[in-house]
C-alpha cells in the first residue's frame, strides 16, 4: 500500500509543475489563463507570447517531467507503476500550485506512453491526425484518439495498456469545455493562431 501511495504522490507532484504558467509569467509577466484560450498549455503559450520557441520549451519540460516521474516510479515502486500515468496527468491538469488550473494533459499523456508503451502513443497520434482531418478541429482529433486508441491497440496488438487508458480520464474531464464548444459551433476549425 505504501508503494502505491508513494507512486501517486511522486507522479502527481511532478505532473503538477505548471510549466506553461511559469514560462509565460517569466517571459511576459502575464497570467496565462487570462489570455488566449485560457488553457495552461503549450499551444496557449504560443498564443499568449507569440513565441514558438517558448511553446517548444514548454512541451519539452512537460514531456521531461512526465517521463522522469514514470522512470522514478518504475525504478523504485515498480508494482505501483499502473497508477503513475493517471496521477501525472491529474497533476498536470489540476496542479495544486495554481489553484488546480492546469492544461489538458496531451503532452504528459503521450510522454507517459513513450515511457511505458510507445505503441499507444503511435496509435494515438495516428488517430488524432485522422480525426483532425475529418473534423477540422484540433480538439476533435484528440477526442477521437481518446475514444478509439484502446480499441485499436486491442485490435492490432491483442492487449490494452490499462495505465494509459486510466490516464485518459483526467484528460476527458478537461475536454468537456471543448466538446461543448464544438457542439454549439463556437470552436474555430483549423485553429493554431494567437487569438481565441
Amino acid at each position: 500500500m505504501l508503494e502505491y501511495i508513494a507512486a501517486a504522490i511522486i507522479s502527481y507532484l511532478f505532473g503538477s509543475i505548471p510549466t506553461a504558467y511559469v514560462v509565460v509569467k517569466l517571459a511576459t509577466g502575464k497570467t496565462i489563463w487570462e489570455h488566449g484560450s485560457r488553457n495552461v498549455g503549450a499551444l496557449n503559450v504560443k498564443r499568449t507570447t507569440g513565441s514558438l520557441g517558448l511553446a517548444l520549451i514548454t512541451i519539452v519540460v512537460d514531456v521531461a517531467k512526465a517521463m522522469l516521474a514514470i522512470w522514478l516510479v518504475k525504478t523504485y515502486f515498480p508494482s505501483a507503476v499502473v497508477l503513475a500515468p493517471f496521477f501525472v496527468v491529474l497533476g498536470h491538469n489540476f496542479p495544486i500550485w495554481t489553484g488546480f488550473r492546469g492544461g489538458r494533459g496531451i503532452a504528459v499523456l503521450l510522454a507517459s506512453s513513450l515511457a511505458l508503451d510507445p505503441s499507444f502513443a503511435l496509435i494515438w497520434v495516428a488517430l488524432w491526425l485522422i480525426g483532425y482531418l475529418l473534423t477540422g478541429y484540433i480538439a476533435g482529433g484528440a477526442m477521437i484518439a481518446h475514444v478509439f486508441t484502446p480499441a485499436v491497440q486491442k485490435l492490432l496488438l491483442g492487449y490494452v495498456s490499462v495505465p494509459l487508458v486510466l490516464a485518459i480520464i483526467p484528460v476527458w474531464i478537461r475536454y468537456r469545455e471543448k466538446a461543448d464548444l464544438i457542439v454549439s459551433g463556437r470552436l474555430r476549425k483549423h485553429y493554431w493562431g494567437e487569438k481565441k
